[in-house]
């Protein structure tokens, strides 16, 4: 489902999930050079290029197209909780749903530090293949007004793995 202006979900952790994802959209359609500076930002120590690449008179082994227009195959799969009560096998179907990309990531987003145990075991399941990351965002719930609330990056104790 696309993300929408008017939400179409109701409980708390999917509601948070949306605005997140409305905000990098809105992100990339206000400044798709801030949006990707941010992606690179989160994939920092992976030598991938997020941004789309138009290139003319690419020479190829036994041609040359006109043109192209290319990406890295890379796709983030994402997991909010409220109460960090992420579960394993949840998180290990969403590693299994990133085959065939290239660079596979798994974000997952909580107020809270994702419990120690949990993961160690998603990290070392990452770490069978270099091509997988782990990356662990908390954010904070602020009251706006009667309208809800909005999610807010943390940007101090931030946790990448």
């Amino acid at each position: 489902m696309e993300t929408h202006y008017f939400q179409r979900y109701h409980s708390k952790e999917n509601v948070d999930t949306a605005n997140a994802m409305l905000l990098l959209s809105r992100l990339y359609l206000n400044s798709p050079k801030s949006f990707f500076s941010f992606l690179n930002n989160l994939v920092e120590d992976i030598d991938i290029d997020v941004e789309l690449k138009v290139v003319l008179q690419e020479k190829n082994k036994s041609s040359v197209p006109d043109a192209a227009i290319m990406q890295e195959s890379f796709k983030i799969a994402v997991e909010t909780k409220l109460h960090n009560n992420f579960a394993e096998k949840q998180l290990l179907h969403h590693l299994a749903s990133l085959e065939g990309y290239n660079y596979k990531f798994l974000m997952t987003l909580d107020p809270r530090e994702m419990e120690s145990n949990l993961k160690q075991k998603i990290n070392s399941e990452c770490k069978r293949s270099s091509k997988y990351r782990n990356i662990h965002r908390r954010y904070n719930i602020c009251s706006s007004n009667s309208n809800g609330s909005y999610a807010k990056w943390c940007s101090e104790n931030e946790s990448r793995d």
